[in-house]
């Protein structure tokens, strides 16, 4: 565990209980759903607040989602926060679109979907999938491809 530490430089209170919930985790393999849906929303919890550790946090969060019927949209709001300064644009744009899915019409699911656009247009490098989201977003589909013309955000042309 000295390695870990050093190479983390975190507290060794902390790792002790990664590595606990870890091995509890990982004893439970195939049990119960619940325990290891709470054990990956505990490791989440760790990563995020007591390790700063954003990735792991995210990556635990998402396994503790996908155990859930329904995630709900304060999870997903969290798994988004936390992927947002990430390096896999396409894992927040999939949970933009589980959040849109849950939320009701209004600005909030607007202003996702103008994300959804942005993200898909400039980081995936799909303009007919930006379009697609414009169109969502507007629920115009004669507006949407005027609008990407001409989107609402800084992009890398702009001045």
């Amino acid at each position: 565990m000295q390695f870990w530490q050093s190479v983390h430089g975190v507290e060794s209170d902390q790792v002790v209980q990664v590595a606990q919930l870890a091995d509890e985790l990982g004893r439970l393999g195939e049990g119960s759903p619940d325990a290891r849906r709470a054990l990956h929303l505990r490791l989440a919890d760790i990563y995020e607040h007591r390790l700063s550790q954003p990735e792991p946090a995210a990556r635990h969060l998402r396994l503790a989602l996908d155990m859930s019927l329904e995630p709900s949209v304060e999870d997903l709001e969290r798994l988004a926060r936390l992927l947002r300064d990430g390096a896999d644009p396409k894992a927040l744009v999939a949970v933009y679109r589980e959040l849109v899915a849950r939320l009701p019409d209004g600005e909030h699911k607007k202003e996702l979907w103008y994300e959804i656009a942005g993200l898909t247009e400039e980081v995936l490098g799909d303009p007919e999938g930006a379009v697609a989201a414009y169109q969502q977003a507007e629920g115009d589909f004669q507006a949407a491809p005027a609008m990407a013309a001409k989107p609402p955000y800084p992009t890398a042309q702009a001045g």
